[in-house]
Order: structure tokens, then sequence, then C-alpha cells
């Protein structure tokens, strides 16, 4: 009998090798673009991918597949508690709540839509980011409300920088709180990187 902490080791095929992984109720995805919502599921603790679901979660998973499959409207997603607290930080320093995560990446989904001559650049970085965050233990969860266009988006990124959710998730979070390329002359001037800058607009707007 699995319960949400029970940590057992299963395969990932994101991760290519057996990892170790830590029940939790949450989302999985079960195929044909059905979801199926607070099932006891075990994720990765390293890429924060559903690996294994509990026998229990059997009946929510045939009723889900009775029912025509719809986008995504929210998710939830594995992170280091270290990378969870700095990300708050930050957006309380913008003047958001610290727990608006979806602040974050409806900024980055707003920043990739409008700015074509960033798109290459941003995706880039996105697929080659190497830092330390990214490997630490994925041990908390956070919850992301999106609207389908967001979604369709993030869906077009994961496919273009061969990214899962979890991950792409992650860098973009990272993103929001590495500091900006360039310093500001003046140390009273406030230099922020565009993501940033967007999040703030739209704490103010929301």
């Amino acid at each position: 009998m699995f319960k949400p902490g029970t940590r057992i080791q299963a395969w990932c095929d994101y991760c290519e090798q057996m990892v170790a992984a830590t029940f939790a109720y949450g989302q999985a995805p079960v195929g044909g673009g059905h979801i199926v919502d607070d099932v006891l599921r075990a994720t990765c603790d390293q890429c924060g991918r559903v690996v294994a679901l509990a026998p229990e979660a059997s009946p929510a998973i045939a009723e889900a597949l009775k029912k025509p499959a719809t986008g995504r409207s929210r998710t939830t997603v594995r992170i280091s508690k270290e990378l969870r607290e700095v990300v708050g930080a930050k957006l309380v320093e913008i003047g958001a709540s610290a727990k608006d995560f979806d602040l974050v990446i409806n900024a980055f989904v707003t920043h990739f839509s409008c700015d074509a001559r960033d798109k290459r650049a941003l995706l880039d970085h996105l697929m080659h980011l190497e830092v330390p965050t990214l490997g630490q233990v994925a041990d908390s969860t956070i919850t992301l409300r999106l609207k389908p266009k967001a979604w369709q988006v993030l869906e077009d990124v994961e496919d273009t920088a061969d990214l899962h959710t979890s991950e792409l998730i992650r860098r973009i979070l990272y993103l929001f709180i590495a500091e900006p390329a360039t310093k500001p002359r003046a140390k009273s001037a406030r230099e922020e990187t565009p993501l940033v800058r967007e999040a703030r607009r739209l704490s103010l707007v929301s």
C-alpha cells in the first residue's frame, strides 16, 4: 500500500534511467490527452515526471478515459525547495505574491509571443541552460493554473526545444531569477531582465 511520501525506485523515460520517485497526490496524464486530478502518483525526484501510479488510482483513470479529452488548465510541477524560495522572494520584490508562479509563466508566454526577434535566442537560452539549481532534488510541488492559449505556447516551446513540461517550467523559473546580462551604470539604477519587467507589468494590471 502506497501513501504520500512513500519513495520507490522506478524507470523514468525522460531521464532514461532508474530513479528515486516519491508518491504524492496530484495530476497525472493517462494518454489520449486525458489528465486525472488528485490521484496518488509517484514523480521522479530529478525531473518531476510522473513515473508510476498507485493501484487505487485505477477507478479515477477509468472514469477519466470515458470523458472527452480536454486541454490542460491546471497542473502540478515538482521543483527544489531552494528554487521555490528564491522565486518567491523575487515575486515579493516586484509586488506580487510569493506563491504566484502563474505570473512568471504568463510573463514568459507574453514575452515569447510578442517579441518575435528574441524567440530564437530565448529558445537557445532555454535549451542550453546549465545551472546548479536544475540538478537539485525536486522536493517541493507547485500548482499552475494557466489558460489554454498559454499551454499552447508552452507546448510549442516543448516541441521545439525538446524539453519535458516540468523541466521547461523549472528553466523558466530560473530565467526569472537570473541576473541581467548587463549591469546598470549608476548604483541607483535598476536593471531588470525582460521576463522580470513583464512579470512586474502583469502584477500591476492583474
